[in-house]
């Protein structure tokens, strides 16, 4: 389940234009420019002491601890780059970063500051003459955010032992019978990762969800547990009506996390296509915890209490709302969406466009049914018999994926998205949000 998040780099890339011409600083707003993140992590450590401009080094500084769950630190090199000189020379990068930092504030708890900042932030594009289309959204973010500001910030209470849950996989599969959604149910397929976690004290089953930014819960059960829910309704992903609640302890096993706001589904489209699936664990909580072991030949997550060291591999994990790895296929690399509420992988169209010969030549044709803006789909597609990659050092072979030709006016920048396509092929899967790797072991 990703949800989409439109942050707007190419504001931040007009840097490129004005920084020093040094080949340091060159080379840092060009990987900006890319969102080529992997290669900025693998370069930055020997590009930094000689990058000359300080908005540069400001700049990689914080959207490289944005994007490696760092959000403390992100702030904290915001803070020292958005200075009025920043804003004259750069606004639109501005206003952009500001609005990053506002997010980043929120889901550390800083409700209020975050309040007062978006306040500012819509005085000045008023008093600039802005047009409505550039103030209006910083007031609504602001409007919103006044609801939180009263709320105490969300933080994490564990035992100091690892902590051991058990987890069942739940058959994803349409059961609407109307002729409409029969494709739908042949393709709706696979399974789901579920737990057993306690919301304010009441048991119920969850997905494990890392494609979900927040933890989501359907309005059926958000009114069945009494929830507080907060006054506005949000839109997510451009179209889906949705609420906020406060929770005051999600627990999983002996890890409670308290204080957390859910998004809380009003339409939902378990009675479209069959499933069952009434609340998300999402990366809010994944993240708190560090890391997660997913342990298929015990059936268990494991919250280790000591996190296991980086790989020699090295980081292949960055977070822009959802998870993003690096895998290699020869001596190309792909970046692909990790999201365990995805059932089937899939490859993207800038994959396509990139082995467009090798597509036509070895893959069939198909189609498959999608879910978009509340309604099923009918896509077509290639079906590739497989697809061999390795992540981290370990080779991993895919059977039955296919591929999208077309870009649907769009462009990701990642090849394709996996998710328990690739998690249930291995005994155990690492997911370690702290030094930012995803490792698989045979």
């Amino acid at each position: 389940m990703i949800r989409p998040f439109l942050i707007i780099l190419s504001a931040i890339c007009m840097l490129s234009c004005n920084a020093a011409t040094e080949p340091s600083d060159d080379r840092v707003n060009s990987l900006i420019e890319q969102e080529d993140w992997f290669a900025l992590d693998a370069e930055y450590t020997s590009l930094r002491p000689r990058i000359k401009d300080k908005t540069v080094r400001l700049t990689a500084d914080a959207m490289l601890n944005y994007l490696q769950n760092k959000p403390h630190k992100a702030v904290a090199y915001l803070d020292t780059l958005l200075n009025r000189q920043f804003y004259h020379r750069h606004r639109e990068a501005y206003y952009s970063l500001s609005m990053l930092r506002c997010r980043m504030l929120n889901n550390v708890g800083r409700y209020r500051e975050a309040t007062m900042a978006l306040g500012k932030m819509t005085q000045e594009r008023k008093a600039e003459g802005a047009s409505e289309q550039d103030w209006r959204p910083l007031e609504d973010f602001q409007a919103q955010n006044k609801w939180l500001d009263q709320l105490p910030a969300p933080s994490l209470q564990r035992t100091k032992n690892d902590v051991s849950v058990p987890f069942t996989l739940q058959q994803m599969q349409a059961k609407n019978q109307e002729t409409w959604v029969e494709k739908a149910r042949k393709d709706f397929k696979g399974y789901l990762l579920t737990v057993e976690a306690y919301v304010n004290g009441q048991p119920l089953q969850m997905a494990f969800d890392t494609g979900a930014s927040k933890t989501f819960l359907s309005e059926a059960t958000a009114k069945r547990m009494g929830l507080r829910f907060l006054p506005d309704t949000i839109t997510l992903n451009g179209y889906q009506q949705a609420r906020r609640a406060f929770v005051d302890s999600l627990r999983v096993g002996q890890i409670t996390y308290h204080n957390l706001i859910v998004y809380v589904g009003i339409s939902s489209l378990n009675a479209l296509i069959g499933t069952t699936i009434d609340a998300v664990l999402g990366l809010d909580f994944i993240s708190a915890v560090s890391e997660t072991q997913i342990c298929f030949d015990q059936r268990r997550l494991i919250f280790p209490a000591q996190q296991t060291p980086l790989p020699a591999s090295g980081r292949n994990l960055y977070i822009q709302n959802v998870p993003y790895i690096k895998a290699n296929r020869g001596n190309e690399q792909l970046t692909f969406v990790f999201d365990t509420g995805d059932t089937t992988g899939s490859l993207y169209y800038k994959y396509f466009d990139r082995h467009r010969s090798e597509v036509l030549q070895t893959a069939e044709r198909d189609s498959i049914a999608q879910v978009e803006y509340g309604r099923i789909y009918i896509r077509e597609v290639y079906m590739l018999p497989r697809l061999t990659f390795t992540l981290g050092r370990t080779s991993v072979d895919i059977e039955q994926v296919y591929v999208d030709p077309k870009s649907h006016g769009w462009v990701s920048t990642a090849d394709g998205r996996m998710g328990m396509d690739l998690v249930h092929r291995f005994r155990k899967t690492t997911i370690n949000m702290s030094s930012m790797f995803v490792s698989v072991e045979q």
